[in-house]
């Protein structure tokens, strides 16, 4: 486990037989997490928000 969550809950992670990385490798970054969530070339097309209703332009 890694990041702010996991260092808060340390203890009980570690209890249950699991490691927990430590900062600051265990603190993802936005860097980092772009990088090792998405391919090098990014699609910024799938960044739209899927919305619930047809949008439409001015409305």
């Amino acid at each position: 486990f890694m990041g702010d969550g996991a260092l808060a809950h340390e203890a009980l992670i570690r209890a249950a037989g699991f490691t927990v990385q430590p900062a600051p490798a265990g603190v993802a970054t936005a860097d980092g997490l772009i990088r090792w969530g998405f391919a090098a070339e990014v699609d910024r097309r799938s960044w739209e928000p899927q919305y619930l209703r047809p949008w439409t332009p001015g409305a």
